[in-house]
């Protein structure tokens, strides 16, 4: 009876903390909607998925991608052009009366924001600098996904309106953790701004964007960034992009089927185990490339201009179109197939004669 009588104790002794940061993080109100609309420079909204049939997909498919067939991706710029501040934790923008601009964390959704700590802001800050003019860019960096989607798409859309490039670009210092967000960096040439987990930034006025979600639009523009050498499309490798068994969603029997990949004349890759550098050279020779769903499929962008086939592989119970519209908006070929259900331990089996009959059909039909 010790260890739920300790366990019972642990959190009784952590409540009175978390009551504090729950009442702390709520002293400071969300700034209306109407008082920052006269700071909105661009606001619209598309639907990624809307002109894309899935007909041609199987039917366990199609009725999942048809599930955000209507969704709506919201994008808008806006100019905070009073005094206010950038605080270090999540990158809220604070104004001077001391309202947060829930818009200035374009990736949260107001129901789940944790607002930023009133002690700090209002009585413990510990260090500031001072800029001008800033721009702020947040959201997930730490997935290679997200960070090329959300991240470097919102770098796009502030150079699609026009917005000053060399004006300071604000990330938060806990972000440049991984590796490949540390290469982009070096390759994209801005005013980049690290900010640390203490130091306010304190600035006359500021740009915060959210740019649209799932569009080829910013892919392109991140290409033209990266200004890398275009796709050899007489370069025609053949990937299977496995996961390791330490990440979220492997294949059960991943030996077997990485077995009949090779037989059909693929190279079993992990691009955890390569550099960003080294994953643009590989992708921009692959001209089929099989898949496991996950963020190292975003690399099909590196092909382009030239072709390339997509065969992206599912546990039953996790099928979404990102890497579909992506592919499509490349003009890329893709197809799909479905393994077994993820449960509650990240592996997934799949059918090794299924896979096989449909990794020929795919080589033959594309």
């Amino acid at each position: 009876m010790a260890r739920p009588r300790k366990s019972i104790m642990k959190k009784l002794i952590c409540l009175p903390n978390k009551i504090l940061t729950t009442l702390d993080e709520n002293l400071l109100p969300f700034l209306p909607a109407a008082t920052l609309a006269p700071y909105c420079v661009q606001q619209t909204h598309c639907q990624p998925f809307q002109d894309f049939s899935f007909d041609d997909l199987d039917p366990a498919i199609i009725s999942a991608f048809n599930v955000h067939k209507d969704l709506i991706a919201p994008e808008y710029l806006y100019h905070y052009t009073q005094p206010c501040s950038i605080e270090p934790r999540r990158g809220w923008v604070i104004t001077q009366d001391h309202r947060v601009i829930f818009e200035s964390l374009p990736c949260v959704k107001r129901e789940k924001a944790h607002k930023p700590s009133f002690y700090r802001q209002r009585i413990a800050r510990k260090k500031t600098q001072y800029l001008p003019v800033a721009a702020s860019i947040r959201g997930s960096w730490t997935n290679y996904w997200h960070f090329h989607d959300n991240a470097l798409g919102q770098l796009t859309y502030l150079d699609r309106c026009g917005v000053d490039p060399d004006i300071p670009i604000v990330i938060t210092q806990k972000k440049l953790g991984p590796n490949f967000v540390q290469e982009v960096m070096k390759k994209i040439k801005r005013n980049w701004v690290i900010q640390d987990e203490e130091t306010f930034i304190e600035t006359d006025q500021v740009y915060f964007c959210k740019n649209a979600s799932f569009v080829d639009t910013h892919f392109k523009a991140i290409l033209s960034l990266l200004n890398n050498p275009p796709a050899d499309p007489n370069q025609n490798e053949k990937i299977f992009l496995t996961r390791s068994q330490h990440r979220k969603r492997h294949i059960q029997n991943a030996e077997q089927i990485e077995n009949i990949a090779r037989a059909c004349g693929f190279r079993v890759i992990d691009s955890d185990d390569l550099s960003y550098l080294e994953q643009v050279a590989l992708f921009s020779t692959t001209r089929y490339l099989v898949g496991i769903h996950g963020a190292g499929l975003t690399n099909i962008i590196h092909r382009s201009p030239a072709h390339l086939a997509l065969l992206e592989i599912f546990p039953k119970n996790l099928i979404l179109p990102y890497y579909f519209r992506l592919a499509k908006g490349f003009g890329f070929d893709y197809d799909a197939l479905c393994g077994g259900e993820e449960h509650n331990k990240p592996y997934f089996s799949l059918d090794p004669e299924v896979f096989e009959d449909r990794l020929k059909r795919f080589l033959s039909r594309y």
